[in-house]
């Protein structure tokens, strides 16, 4: 009975409970379902990779550019190697999803390339879709035009 007692305390605090589920992933107790989470969950953050030590701008999309996000990497040419990694200033993208079937958790955009990580591992695109362009618009909109200058 005290154990009862202390789950349910640890319950009405908030605090998630994990149970197991096929697979070995966890699903939690008492949380909505994850078609109910992902309509509460955070936006995609978009992160323009400028700076070596010190923190980059970012900034969220709205629903609808997520929405075209989303159009934006669908039937990208796949580019077999990875994108060179470029040295100080301007050296791209990065966008972090929450959990969702729409969208990679990681997508990071540069030179005309870009890489998609997700559950199934790491993949690597030509930007076909203009994604870079569309982001380097985005940050201008932002007010860190002058990080993009010449792009």
């Amino acid at each position: 009975m005290h154990t009862l007692v202390a789950l349910c305390r640890l319950l009405c605090l908030g605090l998630m409970v994990t149970a197991p589920i096929a697979g070995g992933v966890p699903r939690y107790v008492g949380v909505p379902s994850s078609r109910a989470l992902r309509k509460v969950s955070a936006d995609v953050l978009v992160t323009l990779d400028v700076f070596s030590g010190r923190p980059n701008p970012s900034w969220s999309l709205t629903a609808d550019e997520e929405q075209e996000l989303a159009r934006r990497i669908q039937g990208l040419p796949l580019s077999g190697t990875p994108p060179l990694e470029g040295d100080l200033g301007y050296r791209g993208f990065k966008l972090v999803a929450p959990v969702r079937d729409a969208l990679p958790r990681e997508i990071i955009v540069g030179n005309g390339r870009i890489t998609i990580r997700d559950d199934r591992g790491t993949h690597y695109y030509i930007d076909r879709n203009g994604l870079e362009a569309w982001l380097l618009e985005q940050a201008r909109r932002h007010g860190h035009g002058a990080f993009v200058q010449g792009r």
